[in-house]
């Protein structure tokens, strides 16, 4: 089956290239012996994340293929999600120089997709879990004691998860986070990423951050309190894979709004 549709993506089936992601969605292993014969579909758009568990002997021959000049972007972009201590190499000598046809803003734009970044150092960091689990909804009280600034109805607490939680603790450890971890936001104003923020401490303290920033779809709206839902969400089972979509604890990432890293 594998074989089928590594063929027909060389042929320039574009169908057969989300058919083989879904095929080894739960196997990535399965698809390594064809991952070399993958790098020349030039003409067809591969999933990067399919590249996940590419050895060092790929990673080569993409590197090398790069280093030729080869107009191929997308080669850049599917090892960023491999990341390995050949790719590390490569990216620490591409931001001092980068490569023919490639621009700056690319390469520093695609690192953090895939979950790892250099700290100004040059060491590479994780800024994405290796392991991630499914967060699902519960039934139960979710209202917490403190006031949303700009509607004044109470604040929602999304998550609250402790690293006593073995699932928990594998899910953040590369944020170094140790004890509680509750977060809140407001239902109805502010519940979007890169939008919201919440102060958080290891006790289980939760405050509205300053830096949450006012949507413009609030601006001349009568605001009204409201309580939120008696839902939260709390962690379900492990994903087979931390980029797959969907609420995640563990596989997601944004910018810090205090240190933008």
């Amino acid at each position: 089956m594998i074989d089928d549709l590594v063929d027909r993506i060389l042929a320039g089936d574009d169908d057969a290239a989300w058919e083989l992601e879904e095929l080894v969605e739960d196997d990535p292993d399965a698809l390594r012996p064809y991952l070399s014969r993958l790098l020349d579909a030039d003409d067809v758009y591969l999933p990067e994340a399919l590249f996940r568990d590419a050895g060092e002997d790929v990673q080569r021959e993409a590197v090398a293929r790069v280093d030729a000049g080869s107009p191929n972007v997308w080669l850049v972009t599917m090892l960023t999600a491999t990341h390995g201590l050949v790719v590390e190499a490569a990216f620490r000598r591409w931001r001092r120089q980068p490569p023919a046809g490639i621009e700056a803003d690319t390469l520093a734009n695609v690192l953090p997709r895939y979950g790892w970044d250099f700290e100004t150092d040059g060491r590479a960091r994780e800024i994405r879990g290796a392991t991630a689990y499914a967060l699902v909804p519960e039934d139960g009280p979710a209202s917490a004691e403190e006031e949303c600034p700009w509607c004044g109805g109470p604040l929602w607490v999304l998550l609250d998860v402790d690293t006593a939680d073995p699932r928990v603790a594998a899910a953040l450890a590369h944020t170094g986070w140790q004890g509680r971890l509750r977060i809140i936001a407001c239902f109805l104003c502010c519940i979007y990423p890169r939008v919201s923020f919440a102060e958080v401490t290891p006790d289980g303290g939760a405050t509205w951050s300053p830096r949450t920033a006012r949507p413009g779809y609030l601006d001349g709206k009568k605001l009204e309190k409201a309580a939120p839902p008696p839902v939260r969400l709390t962690v379900g089972e492990r994903r087979p894979d931390r980029y797959l979509g969907g609420p995640t604890l563990g596989g997601d990432r944004t910018e810090c709004s205090v240190t933008a890293r």
